[in-house]
This record gives C-alpha cells, structure tokens and sequence, in this order.
C-alpha cells in the first residue's frame, strides 16, 4: 500500500508475556525483539531499515488473547468478545542496519463486537482464518460482520498502524523521496 518494496521475515522469538506485563508494553517488547532478531538477515541482504511489529487483543481487565492454541480455545476468545468493547494494540519498531532504534511506538484502538450466536461463531473458527490471528479474528476478513464500531487506527487493528509507520519512515534519509517523506 505504501509502494516500499519489502522483504518479508517472520523471526523465531519468544511470544510469552512477562508476568504482569502490560498489553501495550507486551506488543512494544516484542516488536523491538524481533527487529533485532532480524538484523543479522538484513545485514546479510544489505537492507538498511528495518520494520518490525506485533499485536495483541485485550479485554478490560487486560487478559491478553494472543493467538488461540486450539479451535476450540478460538471459540472461547470470540465467544468472551460478544457484545463487548475490547482493545488491540499494535507495537512497531523502525531499527537501522547498526541496530539503532529509529522509532518505537506502540497504537491501541477500541473495537466493539456486536452479540453473537454461537453457529456463526463456530462457522467462522471453522473457516480456520482466527488460528493464527490475535484475539482470535481478522477485522479485514471473515470476522469484519462481527463489528459494529471502531474507535482509533484500523490499520493498527489489522496489524500495521500505517500512518504512525509512515511518518516513522518519512524522518528516514532512505525514504526521503516517496511521496510522503521529508519535503
């Protein structure tokens, strides 16, 4: 969407929580860990920037719904998220080839689940598309049925806050020259 030619990694990292780790402090952990997970593959390919983000469904109490480990622990995750409020919190991390930290940062959007019955939560599970996805839904797919209300970036809620990364990149030297870098 942005024009960036990208080279896609998805690093090997520990995706635990810390014991009482905050949802936006888990997804900023993450993000930096696997930017620099990634410096040795970039140094390899001679990329000079590096891109990386995670994101996390949470409810008001901050109970962290991650990925689902199984279908039908995915029905669980949906079934709590029916007729409620919930949040997601994307964190990226913008690193140059010497492991500097460009940007850091961390965007959380509300997200309201309209009441759900439980075949068509169970239809969607099977579909298998919230296996591997946070809080056990894509908004941009099957699940976007499930919304009745969005508050904040729904980019940050499909993965990717791209207006924060955009201005994170625009102060890079190497993306001067797209059109929304540096004048």
């Amino acid at each position: 969407m942005l024009g960036i030619d990208a080279v896609c990694v998805a690093p090997d990292i520990d995706e635990t929580p810390l014991d009482a780790e905050a949802p936006e402090a888990f997804v900023r952990r993450l993000a930096l860990q696997k930017g620099l997970a990634c410096l040795p593959d970039a140094s390899q390919r001679g990329i000079a920037t590096i891109l990386a983000a995670d994101t996390t469904v949470w409810l008001d109490s901050q109970t962290l719904l991650n990925k689902p480990e199984s279908p039908q622990h995915a029905v669980t995750m949906l079934s709590s998220l029916s007729g409620r409020r919930h949040f997601v919190s994307t964190g990226f991390a913008v690193l140059d080839a010497s492991a500097r930290i460009l940007a850091h940062e961390v965007v959380t959007a509300s997200v309201w689940f309209r009441a759900l019955r439980p075949s068509e939560v169970e239809h969607y599970v099977a579909t298998g598309e919230p296996l591997d996805r946070a809080g056990a839904y894509a908004i941009q797919g099957g699940a976007a049925s499930f919304v009745q209300r969005v508050e904040g970036s729904w980019t940050a809620i499909v993965g990717l806050p791209l207006a924060e990364v955009v201005q994170a990149l625009a102060g890079t030297r190497r993306f001067e020259h797209l059109p929304w870098g540096r004048p």
